[in-house]
């Protein structure tokens, strides 16, 4: 184990490690030059987002999170341009629905939602501010950062893991943005352990977190929006944004329990425009898939040229699967 990116890659570009799930700024240069067994292969991942926590302790800043005209123009100052190819590299892409969808599930995607969606899923920092005024949102002190309606301060931080250097980046990209039209936001870097630890409890604000990539995208739905995951640790499970909507709820449930195809549709189409019109949480981009890889004492890596698995180590199924594909050079 490493606390940090930085911290792994003088072993990594050593060839010491065989496996890794890590980000690497500039990797022809920092892993792979002067060592040919060092390999790697980015597919697309979860997606990533913002999340705002709906049911935040903190008062003032459950009003904001509650304005549709205020995720709205959050959504609108995220520069994801620089994020994919700065903070990330250029390793990534974007493309998001509003529901994070992950690439595997497209088939499911609305056009009707997409159409909606698409007036926010920009980087438009005047039209970001014009939300804000629609929604009351006002600097009443002259402090440069707007309040509530009823005078109310908003100030927030944004967790994201210390260590994980190109979200870090994307952190303060979008930290960047939101100052920009006035929202007083911060970036926060607690351990990945601590980062996790206050979902269950609910003690943040607001997050830079996954999305999740489920096997079905009833699962998907289920694992990311259900409100039957609030109150629990999983991972980018609905807990992070703590939203409630018994109708999503119902038609997640519904969607479970049937095999027709084209009522599966009409309720994805349903879910999609919803999450499309009320922006539940801000999707960014697609996070890749960090898949590192030695050649020099095993054989047989899940590649570009041969993806016969997803190569995510988070799905423990998926890893087992991959190392019983591997084979031992030179008799070792």
């Amino acid at each position: 184990q490493f606390n940090s990116n930085d911290n792994a890659y003088d072993s990594l570009k050593a060839g010491k490690i065989d496996w890794a799930f890590v980000f690497i700024p500039d990797i022809e240069n920092i892993y792979v030059a002067g060592n040919p067994d060092n390999r790697y292969w980015f597919p697309a991942n979860d997606g990533v987002r913002i999340t705002l926590n709906f049911q935040t302790k903190n008062e003032n800043n459950r009003k904001a999170f509650t304005n549709l005209n205020f995720r709205r123009a959050v959504s609108l100052a995220m520069d994801r341009k620089s994020m994919i190819e700065i903070g990330a590299y250029g390793y990534v892409e974007g493309g998001n629905p509003a529901s994070g969808l992950p690439p595997v599930h497209w088939n499911w995607r609305n056009e009707e939602a997409d159409a909606v969606w698409a007036q926010y899923y920009r980087y438009d920092l005047d039209a970001a501010r014009s939300e804000l005024a629609e929604g009351g949102f006002a600097d009443t002190d002259g402090d440069g950062f707007v309040e509530n309606a009823d005078g109310s301060a908003i100030q927030f931080d944004i967790l994201v893991p210390s260590g994980w250097t190109d979200w870090v980046n994307n952190t303060q990209i979008a930290v960047d943005g939101l100052r920009e039209i006035g929202i007083n936001a911060n970036v926060s870097t607690p351990e990945a352990s601590s980062y996790s630890a206050v979902w269950q409890p609910g003690d943040f604000d607001a997050v830079f977190a996954g999305n999740s990539i489920q096997p079905s995208v009833q699962r998907f739905y289920d694992h990311t929006m259900h409100s039957r995951y609030q109150n629990t640790n999983l991972w980018w499970a609905s807990n992070i944004t703590r939203y409630s909507n018994r109708e999503l709820d119902r038609l997640i449930d519904q969607m479970a329990l049937t095999n027709d195809t084209k009522r599966q549709q009409e309720i994805a189409d349903q879910i999609e425009l919803l999450y499309a019109s009320e922006i539940i949480h801000i999707p960014l981009y697609y996070n890749g898939m960090w898949h590192l890889y030695n050649t020099a004492r095993f054989s047989g890596w899940a590649t570009e040229n041969d993806p016969f698995i997803n190569p995510t180590v988070g799905n423990h199924d998926n890893k087992i699967y991959h190392l019983l594909r591997l084979r031992p050079k030179n008799g070792d």
